[in-house]
């Protein structure tokens, strides 16, 4: 497996971006790494408040369908809350070059999500039998602060995931606090 020489680029963005402006970058990020003309990415950013759908989704699962904009998503899950002071996550990586399992690369992302954050205090597990879902906790905060890594979809042959610091706005559903693109 060759996981390449080229450094991965970090970019934070400093204002909340647009979900749609989002994907559109990303799917022409994700087209210009295939086509090797740009790096493989990191993208750090917030989104102004709205829901994700994820493939189970209903409608009847939203207190208040009408109150944000829903982004229907091809991820799993039902519903995901996204607004100012969740930092979420993008990783595009090529992986074709990185080895195309999908659970090792899940597993990849967990782990360096749990390593980075215990270099500051923040605690980390995965759950059993759920593949991309891990729980994080910092010890100062309230149950309501978590941070989430997602199960990643496929494009072609990149990857992007998502991770996100949030609170569950949904009802019931053990995996709203995941999101993806």
């Amino acid at each position: 497996m060759d996981t390449g020489t080229a450094p991965i680029e970090w970019q934070i963005s400093k204002i909340p971006v647009e979900y749609e402006a989002a994907v559109e970058a990303m799917e022409q990020r994700v087209a210009a790494i295939r086509d090797g003309t740009a790096a493989e990415i990191v993208w750090l950013l917030e989104h102004p408040p709205l829901y994700t759908a994820g493939t189970s989704a209903r409608e009847e699962d939203l207190l208040d369908p009408q109150r944000l904009p829903v982004h229907r998503t091809g991820r799993g899950g039902r519903y995901t809350y996204h607004g100012p002071s969740q930092r979420i996550a993008y990783v595009m990586l090529d992986l074709s070059r990185r080895g195309r399992d999908v659970r090792c690369h899940v597993h990849r992302l967990e782990e360096w999500m749990i390593r980075t954050l215990a270099r500051f205090g923040v605690s980390g597990e995965r759950r059993a039998g759920r593949v991309g879902a891990s729980q994080f906790r910092s010890p100062s905060s309230a149950d309501r602060h978590r941070l989430t890594a997602a199960r990643p979809t496929h494009s072609e042959r990149l990857q992007s995931s998502a991770f996100r610091r949030g609170t569950n706005r949904s009802r019931g559903d053990a995996d709203a606090g995941t999101d993806l693109l």
